[in-house]
């Protein structure tokens, strides 16, 4: 979130989306771990191996955070789709998505039938 603001507020062309964010990431990611870190050892326990095992699980949470969020992103969009949109534009949506994969599979068969025969 927080690369993803910086790279927002610096203005840049998209193509730079990546690396701003890998770079961003790589500083801030280490200064917050540092953060946390010191803040446990002042307010909860000076003992290093509590304090190693924070450092092991912060990332591990870090991913399990990453995916329930992803998770509640796509369930909140289900629901703002069978709740908030017009029944007509759902219709139009459904049809446009079956069109798609049709002609997904078509491409995908041309091309194997095209790879298939030379």
């Amino acid at each position: 979130m927080l690369t993803a603001k910086i790279f927002t507020s610096l203005k840049l062309d998209i193509e730079y989306r990546a690396p701003v964010q890998m770079i961003t990431g790589f500083f801030t990611f280490p200064l917050y771990y540092a953060l946390i870190i010191w803040l446990f050892r002042i307010y909860i326990s000076t003992e290093f191996w509590y304090s190693l095992l924070l450092f092991i699980l912060m990332p591990i949470s870090g991913y399990i955070t990453l995916y329930y969020y992803t998770a509640l992103r796509r369930f909140l969009r289900k629901l703002h789709f069978d709740f908030f949109i017009k029944k007509d534009k759902k219709k139009a949506i459904e049809k446009l998505q079956v069109d798609i994969l049709e002609n997904m599979e078509a491409a995908q068969n041309y091309l194997n039938d095209s790879l298939g025969s030379s």
